[in-house]
């Protein structure tokens, strides 16, 4: 129950409605919870968490989607969908394959989605973006691997759209939270995505011959 209150506390508040819930649903689930009484106690944290409206921006791993022999496959139960299942809550999925943050603002999804939900109680936009971003072109690295090259969206570039617009949503009432990137296998990328795209042998010189530096 406290994690749950953690996870609603934000400076912007909720709706007075969904605070008085929110006391409510502690009041009732420490009570089950004292007379042993599980199951009402989880029915009411599910009820409780259906009352938000969340959405999740972000790329291929959000979308469970990835590259096989170069075409994409699709996991059917992707991050996404186990979230829903474990919390029983519906989560609206605008993920997709080789999103980034640059190209979610150039196409002004974050706008839209503010013009058609601002101040409107319990919206949560969870944005799972940045793989996408700190990727290269790899194609053109290995065409010229001694020379400086920058990832698809420099990072005083990335942090700065970020700031930018989470500022804006915030402003907008919408309850925004960042989900962190996941570690890369150095060696599996290099092989699957990487060798596929571009001279292996001139990126692993870009390297400097070493593929850890993918995860680094």
């Amino acid at each position: 129950v406290w994690k749950l209150q953690d996870i609603m506390t934000d400076e912007e508040g909720f709706s007075k409605e969904f605070e008085t819930k929110m006391h409510q649903t502690i009041k009732k689930v420490s009570f089950d919870y004292e007379n042993l009484k599980y199951n009402t106690a989880i029915a009411q944290l599910m009820t409780m968490l259906n009352d938000f409206d969340i959405t999740v921006m972000g790329d291929s791993i959000a979308k469970g989607l990835f590259l096989k022999d170069n075409k994409i496959m699709r996991i059917e139960r992707n991050t996404v969908k186990l979230m829903q299942e474990h919390y029983g809550v519906s989560i609206e999925n605008f993920s997709l394959f080789g999103q980034t943050l640059k190209k979610t603002v150039q196409k002004g999804f974050f706008d839209t989605y503010l013009e058609n939900n601002a101040h409107k109680p319990n919206k949560v936009l969870v944005i799972a973006l940045g793989g996408n971003d700190c990727d290269y072109n790899w194609k053109e690295v290995g065409e010229y691997p001694d020379a400086q090259h920058e990832p698809n969206t420099p990072p005083s570039e990335f942090f700065s759209l970020l700031n930018e617009n989470v500022q804006k949503l915030k402003k907008g009432g919408i309850h925004t939270y960042l989900a962190a990137l996941p570690p890369v296998y150095s060696d599996r990328y290099f092989q699957n995505i990487i060798a596929a795209r571009a001279d292996k042998d001139a990126v692993l010189h870009f390297f400097t011959g070493d593929v850890t530096n993918i995860s680094r």
